[in-house]
């Protein structure tokens, strides 16, 4: 009766946590392959670089002809193993699974045929936008994409500070690193690439906090007219 009760326990806590993180699977999921087809799309095709580990997978790519699916992979799970401990279980099993779709989606992604265009700036933007968009839903469920949110996790237990500036610093030298391998041209079109990604990110972010916010108010005054028997 005992092992069986057990059971039920945690069966039950087992859907209850499925369900709670169901909206999580959904949004990460969306996000990822979203951000997955800008990079497929809009950053391989034309050389461009990007940040955090997947600008070193590019770079890699340009360079020495790595897959950038594998390099993901290979260098999400150094990190993971190299701070695991000072993280959450949630933060690990959603980094996990992120970093494991990003790969799947880059390297299913890579064999479509891409249409070229021939307007580099509009190529920097809309692959910009569409990433922003992408990351913006990964992390509107409090998830994380890997690479750089690992190190920043582990970083900011460590030491308990905000590490935002070094993270900035740290994206901004592998795209300089970028320089010599695909040219100052589309190194810049890199920047503008990661600036409209950020904003968009930003943006995104910001536009949930405030609906949710908006709902909160909403929530809280239709509350207080229960309470007071406004409506019956």
């Amino acid at each position: 009766m005992s092992a069986s009760r057990n059971l039920r326990v945690m069966s039950k806590k087992a859907q209850i946590i499925m369900r709670n993180e169901l909206p999580t699977f959904i949004m990460s999921t969306l996000g990822v392959i979203i951000f997955s087809l800008g990079v497929v799309c809009f950053t391989l095709p034309y050389e461009f670089p990007d940040i955090g580990v997947i600008g070193i997978a590019v770079i890699l790519k340009y360079s020495m002809g790595f897959s950038p699916a594998l390099t993901n992979l290979i260098i999400n799970a150094v990190l993971l193993l190299w701070g695991g401990r000072q993280l959450s279980k949630r933060f690990i099993a959603w980094t996990i699974y992120n970093t494991v779709l990003l790969s799947l989606t880059l390297q299913v992604l890579s064999n479509i045929d891409v249409p070229y265009v021939t307007d580099t700036f509009l190529v920097a933007v809309a692959g910009g936008l569409i990433k922003g968009v992408g990351l913006g839903m990964v992390f509107r469920t409090g998830g994380s994409s890997g690479g750089t949110d690992i190190v920043v996790a582990v970083l900011r237990k460590k030491l308990g500070v905000e590490i935002g500036k070094y993270t900035f610093y740290l994206n901004m030298l592998i795209l300089s690193a970028s320089v010599g391998i695909v040219g100052l041209e589309k190194v810049l079109f890199g920047f503008v690439a990661c600036y409209i990604m950020g904003q968009a990110m930003d943006k995104l972010l910001t536009t949930f906090q405030k609906s949710c916010r908006e709902a909160q108010r909403c929530f809280t005054a239709k509350a207080a007219i229960h309470t007071n028997g406004a409506i019956p």
